[in-house]
């Protein structure tokens, strides 16, 4: 790897600015800021291009890359390990690795993977004859989706490791939960025909689990009552596994409301200047300095959203049973919105 050694690292990425989460409660986050107390928490500053000359892309371990030199993790707990033990196959062409871990699946690709998207379509839009490597046809399609100039041709997927001439990894400049990026660094995925300046959307929707589901909301009768009051219009959407379904249901929604979970990814389909309303406790935990899943609140700031989040009653889980969402509380929060 040139930067380990012989080093190249491609700077030209900076993406929006950098800075920190100044945070305090409730949870707010406005372009570029999230406040939570006095407490703060950095966000990466910019994406960098890292060149690995004669690299493998273990897919079998999350994209972990190596050549005859070693083995290079980034500080990334999901890469470390030896070096492929099956035999990879070799491609001519310099290959860009989207492989890492989870990014099969829609709501990772939309925070960890359309944010490198961003960073990198300059260079893939000046370098075509690099190739992209991803996980699924679900990835090819939503980062092309996110530059039309790579276009589908140039991606592919591989079920063993794969040796190029060089590996290109974009990754940030400093390691962070999974979900914080750049503020402004995510490319929105809405409509078409939002991209052109018009009115402003009115809809709001709340994103709804089905019932008994993990952090499904127990009390949804008493919540969408007082999203009602504050939006009489309100609708509630069970997103689909088909995308572009459910970019068409978000396209006039100035605000989505819902609990934390990967249909809340769909935000990526919001028009300009919409509000998000998570329910998680991403404040009580940050504060409590436990694992709060900030990627949702990362997904927001990346879009440059407005975000808010209100904290279920306890006892909640992450992984099992439903929540009970404080009904006053969240009056008390919707006065502003």
């Amino acid at each position: 790897m040139r930067r380990l050694g012989d080093a190249s690292r491609l700077l030209w990425f900076a993406a929006a600015v950098g800075g920190v989460l100044d945070m305090d409660e409730p949870a707010r986050a406005r372009p570029g800021s999230v406040t939570v107390g006095n407490q703060t928490h950095a966000l990466p500053a910019r994406w960098v291009l890292e060149a690995i000359d004669g690299g493998v892309v273990d897919v079998s371990r999350n994209g972990l890359v190596s050549n005859a030199t070693g083995v290079y993790g980034f500080g990334r707990w999901y890469w470390k390990g030896p070096r492929p033990a099956a035999a990879p196959a070799t491609v001519d062409s310099p290959v860009l690795s989207l492989v890492q871990i989870f990014d099969n699946h829609f709501r990772h690709i939309v925070f960890d993977t359309l944010p490198k998207m961003a960073a990198v379509c300059p260079f893939l839009a000046a370098r075509p004859d690099v190739r992209v490597l991803v996980m699924n046809d679900l990835m090819r399609d939503l980062v092309v989706e996110a530059c039309p100039a790579l276009g589908p041709e140039r991606c592919f997927s591989s079920a063993s490791p794969v040796r190029a001439p060089v590996v290109y990894l974009p990754v940030t400049d400093t390691v962070h939960a999974m979900g914080l990026v750049p503020p402004n660094s995510v490319p929105s995925l809405r409509a078409p025909s939002l991209r052109a300046r018009g009115p402003p959307p009115t809809d709001a929707v709340f994103v709804a689990r089905h019932r008994g589901t993990t952090r499904s909301v127990a009390n949804e009768a008493a919540v969408l009552a007082a999203l009602r009051e504050r939006w009489p219009a309100l609708r509630v959407l069970y997103p689909t596994g088909d995308w572009r379904a459910n970019r068409a249901a978000l396209a006039n929604a100035s605000v989505l409301v819902g609990p934390h979970g990967g249909a809340f990814a769909n935000m990526v389909f919001l028009p300009e200047n919409a509000t998000v309303l998570e329910f998680s406790p991403v404040v009580r935990l940050w504060k409590r300095k436990e694992n709060p899943r900030p990627c949702y609140l990362g997904l927001a700031v990346g879009l440059g959203l407005t975000y808010y989040a209100l904290a279920p009653n306890e006892p909640f889980s992450f992984d099992g049973g439903p929540m009970t969402v404080p009904v006053d509380d969240l009056r008390a929060l919707l006065r502003p919105i």
